[in-house]
């Protein structure tokens, strides 16, 4: 129900962002995480699908908008690791010419009590929930710049406004 929910607000979002910018009208390409894929892109644009925990999970997505008729590719790597974002975006860049819009929905839970929450479960959250947000936002938006055209659309979940117990 929540993924319904994020994808309904995604679907709005890019159909505001067409009113705004006619530019991306034009077939634009998406670069986003896994959670934000199924029924989203039927306007013929080309969508890049990463997961956050296996490259199956990425190929299922793809398989799941190309049946629905979309048009796209897996493009893996570590969203909290700089050198394989900017490969990967170098990637993106080099067989589809351009990122028109950046969906970071990538994110992970280590569910546990905060005195039962290791350090190292804690440091893997923010490396992929923060750390790769700021990292994907950086490295495409250099490339938006100088398209002079792009958006970022950060989704994070509706725990982040009021967390659940084990939550920490």
């Amino acid at each position: 129900e929540e993924e319904k929910h994020h994808l309904t607000t995604l679907e709005a979002r890019y159909k505001e962002l067409l009113v705004r910018d006619p530019q991306l009208e034009s077939r634009p390409t998406f670069l986003f995480f896994k959670g934000a894929a199924h029924g989203l892109f039927a306007e013929g644009a080309t969508v890049v699908v990463n997961d956050v925990g296996s490259d199956a999970g990425a190929r299922e997505t793809l398989a799941a908008l190309e049946a629905a008729g979309g048009k796209g590719a897996v493009e893996m790597f570590d969203v909290s690791d700089a050198a394989q974002v900017g490969a990967g975006v170098k990637n993106i860049l080099e067989a589809h010419g351009r990122i028109d819009v950046l969906v970071n929905n990538a994110g992970i839970t280590r569910d546990n009590l905060l005195l039962r929450l290791s350090e190292e479960d804690f440091d893997a959250v923010l490396r992929v929930n923060l750390k790769g947000t700021y990292l994907l936002t950086r490295v495409v938006t250099r490339h938006m710049m100088k398209q002079r055209s792009g958006r970022v659309i950060n989704i994070s979940s509706v725990v982040g406004m009021m967390g659940n117990a084990g939550q920490s």
